[in-house]
């Protein structure tokens, strides 16, 4: 008959296929002849059970892969950044040159104002200049009548002193004199001298 042992705290442990107990340095079940698992050896001795990150290189210092990814983190900030503030650059251009536009559009509109103006004062000063050709025209014309009537005025009187200095009738002298120097008197009249 088997002695048995008292049961140890390694002994406790029990054959993963049947449950028999097993002793402490046995690599096999004894009742069923499963193989036991080797002890697990400390966490700290396994090189494959820590999980510890790789290394990576970046230039010329090595960066764990959560350091890069902050690395790549800011980098998406800083285009980001970089992008909004191109953007403002960009809508503050497009405001002030559409500023500079809207001015100048008015500005055009007002040279256009001043074309129109000028145009009106220019057709404006040719009618009126039309108006003093005409008006040139018949003050040359009232001058030859003038002139007419001057010179016919100067013969009647010559032909009155004449004919008075003999003692002769002047009365018809006298009707033309007066005929002539009425012509004359409305050809001064009409033109304002």
């Amino acid at each position: 008959m088997e002695t048995e042992r008292q049961p140890t705290e390694k002994s406790l442990e029990r054959c993963a296929n049947c449950g028999e107990v097993l002793p402490p340095s046995s690599n096999f079940c004894r009742e069923c002849g499963a193989a036991l698992a080797p002890e697990p050896r400390p966490k700290a001795l396994e090189s494959s059970a820590v999980d510890y990150p790789r290394p990576m290189a970046t230039g010329d210092v090595l960066v764990a892969p959560v350091e890069a990814g902050r690395r790549a983190s800011r980098a998406g900030w800083v285009a980001a950044v970089v992008a909004l503030v191109c953007l403002g650059i960009a809508l503050g251009a497009a405001l002030t040159l559409n500023g500079r536009l809207h001015a100048a559009r008015e500005e055009l509109a007002a040279s256009r104002e001043q074309v129109a103006a000028l145009k009106e004062q220019r057709d404006e000063l040719t009618a009126a200049s039309a108006g003093l050709e005409a008006s040139n025209t018949e003050l040359s014309d009232a001058a030859d009548v003038c002139e007419q009537a001057a010179s016919e005025t100067r013969s009647a009187v010559q032909t009155l002193v004449r004919t008075a200095g003999r003692g002769s009738n002047t009365s018809p002298f006298l009707k033309e004199w007066r005929q002539a120097s009425a012509t004359f008197a409305k050809c001064v009249a009409s033109t304002g001298n």
